[in-house]
């Protein structure tokens, strides 16, 4: 029973992994493509690559780990590069 829960656990962690994994590639992929606002991308962008709702993009404004910025003060853009530092600095290993 023990062996099957960590075996469990296991495999959710490998998932977790993965999916940051992916995450940071995406951001890598993404940040190599940006080239009009260098490493500025759009809110819409980072909730779509983050899965971050605006709620938690704005308790991460308030707190200063993330960046925001914009042009006419409706369009907010996010520093790409918070975002992975934010990772890293969460990173784990197993």
């Amino acid at each position: 029973m023990q062996n099957e829960i960590n075996i469990s656990i296991i495999e959710k962690l490998d998932a977790v992994q993965a999916s940051m994994n992916s995450i940071v590639e995406t951001l890598d992929k993404i940040q190599k493509e940006q080239t009009t606002f260098g490493d500025w991308i759009s809110e819409k962008e980072t909730i779509s690559i983050t899965g971050l709702s605006r709620s938690t993009l704005l308790k991460l404004r308030k707190t200063g780990k993330v960046r925001k910025s914009t042009f006419t003060g409706k369009q907010l853009y996010y520093k790409l590069s918070d975002f992975k530092k934010l990772l890293d600095k969460n990173e784990f290993e197993f």
